[in-house]
């Protein structure tokens, strides 16, 4: 499905991967998450900003188990009215029930992720999302949350983890929407080319 609005494209490609069945969507989520761990970009990161899967999203608490295990600082997101940060967490255990019911790591002041100079090549961000095309364009759920954090936070390499179908040939996208660097799939890594 590549014609329509991003907000037809979103319920199509959102109501396609809740019908998964949760065998088959753990199944590719490992998939996913061993192609994300194999990466370069996750190979030489020293921090690594990952959502916390909800609902039907690509599973990654085995990749941030797997990230804290590597003795990498892993930061997850946390909503706080329309803005989003990421706060450091050492242990899967230390997330909580949090916006919408999604987990959420404490907000502690000490533990916020704070870009550095030069800290963009140590960090990677796993991020979300709906749908994406070919190009790596990316369409979120709408609240613009991704777009708004990565304003504030530089520009960290991004790799979005999704099943192959939410990915289309094209989908609309806007100049200011932030594309991730690459889309990882149980099937195969799309990679942005350079403009």
């Amino acid at each position: 499905m590549e014609a329509g609005t991003k907000k037809e494209i979103r319920k199509h490609m959102l109501a396609q991967r809740d019908a998964m069945v949760p065998k088959e969507r753990h199944e590719k989520s490992v998939r996913i998450c061993e192609r994300i761990q194999a990466h370069p970009l996750f190979l030489s990161a020293k921090h690594i900003l990952c959502y916390v899967n909800y609902r039907s999203e690509t599973e990654t608490l085995g990749l941030i188990a797997e990230a804290l295990r590597l003795g990498k600082w892993v930061y997850c997101p946390l909503v706080d009215g329309t803005e989003m940060d990421f706060y450091r967490i050492s242990g899967i255990e230390e997330l909580h029930a949090g916006f919408h019911g999604i987990l959420e790591p404490p907000m502690l002041r000490r533990m916020r992720y704070v870009p550095q100079p030069g800290s963009a090549e140590q960090t990677l961000m796993i991020m979300p999302g709906a749908a994406f095309d070919r190009s790596c364009h990316r369409i979120g759920y709408g609240g613009g949350y991704y777009d708004r954090y990565l304003q504030k936070a530089g520009n960290p390499p991004k790799i979005a983890a999704a099943f192959s179908i939410q990915v289309a040939d094209a989908v609309p996208y806007e100049a200011h929407d932030i594309c991730p660097d690459a889309v990882v799939t149980e099937t195969e890594i799309i990679v942005r080319e350079p403009l």
